[in-house]
């Protein structure tokens, strides 16, 4: 989709900064340049040229006070198209509106060089939740704001100020959320001082259209602030594992292709199955399914919707007949069903527990999954003090890691060879009387109670298996079978 980058240049003069400018707009495909503290009270196409080259280009500039301040933004106007722009606070906000070309969303993309007084940066702080009122689009938030969030945020800080206080409660009342910054800890460094006083924060509009995006701190070049790089691009990270989304329960066919598809499974001669290559064969099974029967929901809401819309329509011009009727009926019935369906999903995607579904929070939702999403991702790795962002380097890392830690040779293991323990034999545990009352148990606890069923986790068994497979009894003996493999004679 593209990239931004915001970069506290502290001043613009100098010809080497406007190289390094080239050479990130070179290396990244820009969409959009942001430079604070230009410290210049003109500019001219000369210099735009020298910052950007010969590209498409289109820029907006707000002069700085002597030499204090200045913002200056230039994009390439055949990937994003400016609609309108706007300067506040005595020119220490830009606001930027435009519309991605490639992806058709319009946006609102706000500049900020904060000042260092107090009283000033309270001011800021009131106009920013003030202005967020006015705001309808997915919203962007990025600059020098030359405030902390935590202790943490500043090299050799302890303790949580009042200022840190007033400037977390504006980005909260702004509804905002930060991006965690990949690859580096602070933005801005002084010889021995340091602190993360540069931020890009997202509404949750944003992060709907692109939940792709990421933040890098970039190299410090001739400025002691760091150049920050949001991506917008999505990274090809290979297949996604498997997931049972428990939404699938509501298709009334779903319970009978999975017994119909188990059934259909060869046994061997013991009367087992091998559970690891069927229980790959189901989620394939699962997988095809999914795709066959409920496709895109959201296209399907949506064509559904404009269906009964039509219908609705038609009702209102004449009397339907009983094709109509019945028709309209199921298409009410199945936006019932995809809506529940829709909203249970992001509700597993999100891991609310403690929301319940039913209360039309599939938005609320999808901003929790989203969120939660950003604070997981892994977006680069430090090797031996060498930072990997490719997807190819970040695998072949990882493979050599864990192949080193498991063929060491002299680890020191623990070992029970001196414990004893009860054996149970095995023809009793299946065929007894007794065994089949416990089995009975097993099978009940582990249909009622899936998310307690540490052994099926270790081993990579899907709770889901427990859920449909054990509580309608068609492979209830498969599993004994199964485990009575690890633990029995």
């Amino acid at each position: 989709m593209g990239s931004i980058i915001v970069w506290n240049v502290c001043g613009l003069g100098g010809r080497e900064k406007k190289r390094c400018l080239r050479n990130l707009g070179r290396k990244f495909n820009l969409h959009i340049l942001g430079i604070l503290e230009t410290k210049l009270e003109t500019l001219n196409d000369f210099t735009i040229t020298a910052i950007w080259g010969r590209h498409p280009k289109a820029w907006y500039v707000v002069p700085s006070l002597g030499l204090s301040g200045g913002i200056l933004c230039i994009w390439n106007p055949n990937l994003f198209c400016v609609s309108g722009c706007s300067v506040a606070m005595n020119g220490r906000v830009l606001h930027i509106e435009g519309t991605f070309t490639r992806s058709n969303l319009d946006c609102l993309v706000s500049f900020v060089y904060a000042p260092n007084i107090g009283i000033l940066k309270n001011e800021l702080w009131t106009y920013l939740v003030t202005f967020r009122d006015s705001v309808s689009k997915p919203w962007c938030l990025a600059g020098d704001f030359n405030e902390t969030f935590f202790p943490s945020d500043r090299k050799g800080g302890s303790q949580i100020t009042s200022s840190m206080s007033r400037f977390k409660n504006c980005i909260d009342d702004c509804n905002l959320i930060e991006l965690p910054l990949n690859g580096r800890k602070f933005t801005w460094s002084r010889g021995n001082a340091a602190s993360r006083i540069d931020r890009i924060f997202l509404s949750g509009d944003w992060l709907q259209a692109f939940p792709s995006s990421s933040l890098f701190g970039l190299s410090k070049y001739s400025s002691d602030h760091r150049p920050l790089h949001l991506l917008l691009d999505h990274t090809n990270w290979g297949p996604k594992p498997f997931r049972f989304m428990n939404y699938w329960w509501l298709a009334s066919d779903f319970r009978i292709m999975i017994q119909s598809f188990w059934s259909s499974i060869a046994v061997s001669k013991s009367g087992s199955r091998k559970m690891v290559p069927a229980l790959k064969m189901l989620k394939e099974r699962c997988r095809q399914w999914s795709k066959a029967s409920v496709g895109n929901m959201n296209d399907r809401i949506e064509e559904l919707e404009l269906e009964a819309d039509l219908m609705d329509r038609q009702n209102e011009c004449r009397v339907l007949n009983i094709d109509e009727l019945i028709r309209s009926k199921s298409i009410a019935s199945q936006l019932k069903i995809l809506y529940r369906a829709h909203e249970s999903a992001w509700h597993q995607k999100s891991r609310i527990q403690w929301c319940k579904l039913g209360d039309k929070n599939t938005r609320f939702f999808h901003l929790a999954a989203t969120t939660r999403q950003k604070k997981n991702q892994l977006a680069c790795l430090e090797v031996d003090g060498k930072i990997l962002s490719k997807p190819n380097e970040v695998k072949l890392a990882v493979f050599h890691f864990f192949r080193n830690l498991y063929s060491h040779q002299n680890r020191p293991r623990a070992s029970c060879s001196k414990l004893e323990f009860s054996r149970l034999n095995s023809y009793m545990y299946l065929h007894s009387s007794a065994s089949q009352m416990q089995a009975g148990s097993v099978a009940s606890h582990v249909s009622w109670a899936p998310h307690r069923w540490k052994l099926g986790q270790s081993y990579n068994v899907e709770p889901y298996f427990a859920q449909y497979q054990l509580s309608v009894g068609f492979v209830e003996r498969q599993i004994l079978i199964y485990w009575g493999s690890f633990v029995l004679d």
